[in-house]
């Protein structure tokens, strides 16, 4: 299985979609359109990662759940590089065709805490990748801010965020 390199997601006026790419390790790229409904439903399967960490599903109250969340999504997000360019690669090394819209979502959260996700068009060939719980809410951040850009108002699917004041986590 080729391992992810680069991810975007960028809002698209003009389909109304979110045009999301991947750039792979065997330089290749996968590109989709994302309607609002099926970024709903990779969001919603995202969270549910979130929510099988051991850490999180470990707390008894919600609030101790909420704050394990906000305490990952603040480390995440401090690990990864978001300032990079996304390099693009030559059209020959993208998948060929035009681009295609999400038709299917197919997801498995895996015992020892990754998450297989595969995004697949009505034809042609899909993306299929693992994501650790690190990478998921990275995604989510990436998915959510281009959902911003078209006024999609899917904000509520983000992991809440720590409050700057101590936070004592049991």
């Amino acid at each position: 299985m080729t391992k992810i390199r680069q991810i975007q997601a960028r809002y698209d006026a003009e389909q109304d979609r979110v045009l999301f790419r991947v750039n792979r390790d065997d330089q290749k790229e996968f590109r989709v359109w994302l309607t609002r409904r099926f970024l709903q439903l990779i969001l919603k399967a995202l969270n549910q990662h979130a929510e099988i960490d051991p850490d999180v599903s470990s707390q008894m109250s919600d609030s101790g759940k909420q704050e394990v969340k906000a305490f990952k999504r603040q480390q995440a997000l401090e690990q990864a590089d978001f300032g990079q360019p996304f390099a693009d690669l030559d059209e020959e090394e993208t998948d060929e065709g035009p681009i295609a819209v999400a038709f299917k979502l197919n997801y498995s959260l895996m015992k020892d805490g990754l998450m297989r996700l595969q995004l697949l068009p009505k034809q042609g060939e899909g993306l299929d990748f693992v994501l650790t719980s690190q990478i998921s809410i990275s995604v989510i951040e990436i998915l959510v801010k281009a959902a911003e850009q078209g006024q999609w108002q899917l904000a509520a699917f983000r992991a809440p965020q720590a409050d700057h004041g101590r936070i004592q986590i049991n």
